[in-house]
């Protein structure tokens, strides 16, 4: 199979399209098809000297943490997986890998993804998400039972959802929401708003 692999400390100029072998999942894992992943500032900051202090990586290292694709092989003791199952995932940030063509991932790291989110956007959602919330409810102090809150959402951020004219009412994240929960009330909400 082939991977982008980072060589060294020097972003893009470091990055390779190479032959590696196919990982095998592990007991607690699933192995999936990337059908898409999406580049944070993290990803393009641990590839340059940036992060080196913090992070220090081992050398070649398959970039980005998120990404969405297809089931394709199950690890011992996983239940609740299948072979054919899409979903969404955001890696350790140790681990990297989607940036590949088969990616391995614990199953509590993974999020089924649901037929009205297409693998692109699906992608986008894991790192957007837990920032968002981070920033509304941690660091912005918001009532985490969304009583009496409404969130305007920039035309930016939601542009992978939205139909030209279209408005869209999105469910309020619930405390205690991970990424299973976060791309479900987004389909929810796409569903009810005619895209799903």
């Amino acid at each position: 199979m082939k991977a982008w692999q980072v060589t060294r400390y020097a972003g893009v100029d470091a990055l390779e399209w190479r032959d590696v072998d196919e990982p095998v999942p592990g007991p607690g894992q699933v192995r999936f098809r990337v059908e898409a992943s999406s580049v944070n500032p993290i990803d393009w900051k641990m590839a340059k000297v940036m992060l080196r202090w913090l992070r220090p990586m081992r050398f070649p290292w398959t970039p980005t943490f998120d990404g969405a694709g297809v089931v394709d092989a199950v690890g011992p003791g996983v239940s609740g997986w299948q072979v054919g199952d899409r979903l969404a995932v955001r890696l350790g940030s140790r681990a990297g890998g989607t940036s590949a063509e088969l990616c391995v991932a614990d199953t509590e790291k993974c999020a089924r993804l649901p037929d009205a989110i297409d693998f692109e956007a699906g992608a986008a959602v894991p790192l957007a998400g837990m920032t968002a919330w981070q920033g509304l409810f941690d660091a912005g102090g918001m009532p985490r039972d969304g009583t009496g809150l409404r969130v305007l959402v920039g035309l930016a951020a939601s542009r992978p959802f939205l139909k030209p004219g279209a408005v869209y009412l999105t469910p309020f994240p619930k405390p205690g929401d991970n990424l299973t929960q976060l791309v479900e009330r987004l389909a929810d909400g796409l569903q009810r708003a005619g895209r799903g």
